[in-house]
């Protein structure tokens, strides 16, 4: 790896706006996710019609302070991708456990994954109003998959992956492997802190799960609406025996993981 890009990469680690920059992007990740629980605790009631990423970002876009809020919000989650990035770079030059392919994959993949949400974002507030929704788009981009060779077998991939993710999540909160990430020696409440970490690492990955088990069912079925966003999966959700406590559950559960990436924002090791 090229000297410089290193070079580069430890004067930014080691930069204490860009340190209190990555902070706020926790925060705007936890807003986010806030912002999204209280969509499904809405849609328990019957008040949302959408709970993907856009019904949860266009009321918003309806004022200017939602607005710059939204942009807030989209610029701390492409400077948290970055971030995940400088990491990586730096673990390619790091002896020990921080060398070993896994772990820079798994940087990397929030890395891409904050990028794309905080981008995707800011390409919202500006978007035209008769643009399709999330949901028509996730239909689309299934249609497409579908239509290519060995379209469902990339399809069902693609879900099996983010159903991994989610029982990923599932394990790190039941695990509590999220605790090495957090600088005690700063928090006073720790207790609480594990306490909402765990809840929140779960109920994001039951949300994955959902959202995962839509695309297998789209490979599996040759049908492009069966992947309609995380609005499809918490409607689908909703429709299963005790789905509205279910639902409701993961809508706290998501309002609670929320309070914790603040909490990490905060008190995060960097």
């Amino acid at each position: 790896m090229d000297k410089n890009i290193v070079k580069i990469a430890r004067i930014v680690r080691h930069n204490s706006k860009f340190e209190i920059l990555t902070r706020f992007g926790y925060i705007s990740n936890g807003v986010l996710h806030g912002l999204i629980g209280l969509a499904v605790l809405s849609l328990v009631r019957g008040v949302a019609e959408e709970v993907d990423q856009s019904g949860v970002l266009a009321p918003l876009t309806r004022t200017a302070y939602g607005t710059i809020l939204l942009l807030l919000i989209s610029a701390g989650l492409v400077v948290l991708g970055i971030s995940h990035f400088v990491r990586v770079i730096l673990m390619r030059k790091n002896p020990g456990a921080d060398r070993k392919w896994p772990r820079q994959i798994g940087e990397s993949a929030k890395g891409l994954a904050y990028l794309v949400v905080g981008v995707s974002s800011m390409a919202f507030i500006f978007a035209k109003a008769n643009e399709p929704n999330s949901v028509n788009s996730s239909i689309d981009f299934t249609a497409h998959l579908l239509a290519l060779p060995m379209g469902e077998a990339l399809l069902l991939i693609i879900g099996l992956g983010i159903i991994a993710l989610g029982i990923n999540f599932i394990y790190r909160g039941v695990s509590r492997r999220f605790v090495g990430v957090l600088d005690f020696a700063k928090i006073k409440l720790k207790r609480p802190v594990i306490i909402l970490g765990v809840i929140g690492y779960i109920a994001k990955g039951l949300t994955f799960i959902s959202l995962g088990s839509l695309f297998c069912n789209a490979a599996v079925t040759l049908n492009p609406s069966k992947a309609s966003g995380l609005d499809g999966a918490f409607k689908n959700l909703i429709a299963l025996p005790f789905g509205a406590q279910l639902l409701l559950l993961l809508g706290l559960g998501l309002i609670v993981y929320a309070i914790y990436c603040v909490a990490r924002g905060m008190y995060a090791k960097l």
